[in-house]
């Protein structure tokens, strides 16, 4: 069940579409726009149907023999004087015939007239001679009128030219559909017609069938207008948006080698870069993670080296606990009157003895075992360089001596265990100094490790760079798209609350 439509509403909401056309200097795509408001204006009481096909093919003929007893209409089709328009009444509407030039004709003025008939039917009768109906021009221009979203209907013209001897005709029309089913194309019936006499002249049932349409057209004539419309809005946004697209294009030219078919192509596209650079990524992480972990696995090694490394037996202990219980107050050499000076000497002997052992067995049993593992380490490691082996060799004993002195505590001398737990703080003061000297070496080995990783991961970063430009393309040219969905939508929504509420549910344009 259908209502009429708000001819008043209609009217201005394509008067408004063309003004914004208008501002925007598309002047050719406003006058098809005011093609459509003059048929609101007469409140889509014509169903317009356009005869097409190659020259010769036998239009007009087939017009005049439909339409023998109507007025030619004067006007119909205020978009070019090349199509004649021929008008006749049935029922309460009017159905106009549309007869194009030949659209194989060299004068380009024809191919406009034919293009604007397009634009002004609501349905397409595609009229072809009985004996070129294969051919490939006739194939081509089926094909661009299934593009054009009108009912699209076929008229096998001439047939009177037929020998059923030669060929039966049920073989013909056999033949005739399953060409145009090899091709993918669709179309609502076919009719074989000739204004001669012929056994197989299906032109009154062509009339019939017209003038069916007609009279029950009205769902037809407004989708008819909303796909009109939609399509010169689609033609406006897209040249509003030429440059941006141009430049996306581009891009994606320079990137991928070609524009998608489709948006579903593109974001195919655009998840398979996601896939890609989330693969790259989580490789390159791990090559440089493992990098890493060599690094880190030799500074844990490395501590626990020192940790380990025994520079304090017994023997330096005893030489340790000797100097610490030196440094009593009460400690004195020579007897009661054996004075302060040898005292000191005493107190120094045993200093010196403390710090030549330690020092010694510092060097011997922890600074070049340590830096025999690192040398090995770096023989193994392909991104060590001479700068790093030289680093190696300036690891170096600390300064023992003053840090023997340092250490004292003047207020746990008297205890009889602090000697022991001097020796321990002083052995801990010496690994502690050296562990500093590997830690500073260890992160100034973090800058050509970092090098390295980038020269490992190189060819996977120059992949990833391409990934992240295709997908930048891809997501680029979407954006385009969806602004220009956006913007096709915004200028449709009032034509299409117009022209679909009134229209049964489900009805999709």
């Amino acid at each position: 069940m259908t209502t009429m439509v708000d001819n008043s509403a209609l009217q201005q909401a394509l008067a408004a579409l063309r003004g914004t056309m208008a501002e925007a200097e598309q002047w050719a795509l406003a006058n098809k726009v005011a093609d459509l408001e003059r048929r609101a204006a007469t409140g889509l009481q014509d169903l317009y149907v356009a005869f097409c096909g190659l020259f010769s093919a036998g239009k007009s003929s087939l017009i005049n023999a439909l339409v023998a007893d109507a007025d030619l209409a004067t006007g119909a089709v205020p978009t070019t004087a090349e199509v004649t328009a021929v008008r006749t009444q049935v029922e309460a509407r009017g159905l106009v015939l549309l007869d194009t030039p030949g659209v194989d004709s060299t004068d380009a003025s024809h191919a406009e007239a034919t293009e604007a008939a397009l634009h002004m039917a609501d349905a397409i009768i595609f009229v072809m001679d009985y004996q070129h109906v294969e051919s490939e021009e006739n194939i081509e221009l089926a094909r661009a009128f299934v593009d054009s979203g009108k009912p699209l209907y076929l008229v096998i013209n001439q047939v009177d030219k037929h020998i059923e001897w030669e060929l039966p005709f049920s073989e013909f029309q056999r033949r005739v559909e399953q060409t145009f089913r090899d091709h993918g194309l669709t179309y609502e019936r076919i009719y074989y017609t000739s204004t001669r006499d012929a056994a197989h002249d299906e032109t009154a049932r062509l009339k019939a069938d017209l003038e069916q349409l007609a009279s029950t057209g009205d769902e037809l004539v407004r989708k008819s207008l909303l796909l009109a419309a939609d399509t010169l809005v689609r033609q406006f946004v897209t040249g509003e948006h030429a440059p941006e697209m141009a430049q996306a294009e581009e891009r994606l030219y320079d990137t991928i080698g070609y524009v998608p078919f489709d948006e579903d192509e593109a974001q195919a596209l655009q998840s398979d870069a996601e896939r890609e650079l989330q693969r790259l990524t989580a490789q390159m992480d791990a090559q440089r993670t493992q990098l890493r972990q060599t690094l880190e696995a030799l500074g844990d090694e490395v501590r626990r080296q020192i940790q380990l490394a025994q520079i304090a037996p017994y023997e330096t202990t005893e030489k340790g606990r000797l100097y610490v219980e030196s440094q009593r107050p009460n400690f004195k050499v020579g007897g009661l009157f054996g004075g302060q000076r040898k005292t000191d000497a005493e107190r120094a002997q045993r200093l010196e003895a403390f710090v030549r052992d330690l020092s010694e067995r510092t060097e011997k049993f922890l600074v070049w075992p340590l830096q025999g593992q690192l040398r090995q380490w770096l023989e193994t490691t392909a991104w060590a360089d001479e700068a790093m082996r030289q680093s190696v060799e300036e690891i170096r004993v600390p300064a023992v001596s003053s840090l023997c002195q340092q250490t004292v505590n003047s207020g746990a001398l008297m205890s009889e265990q602090y000697p022991y737990q001097y020796v321990k703080d002083v052995v801990g003061q010496v690994k502690s100094q050296v562990q500093a000297q590997v830690n500073g070496l260890l992160e100034a080995w973090r800058a050509p490790l970092e090098a390295h990783a980038a020269r490992v991961t190189a060819s996977e970063r120059t992949e990833k760079e391409k990934a992240e430009a295709a997908h930048a393309a891809v997501s680029r040219w979407l954006s385009v798209r969806a602004a220009m969905a956006a913007a096709c939508g915004q200028y449709m929504a009032p034509l299409r609350q117009l022209l679909t509420s009134q229209t049964e549910p489900g009805w999709n344009t």
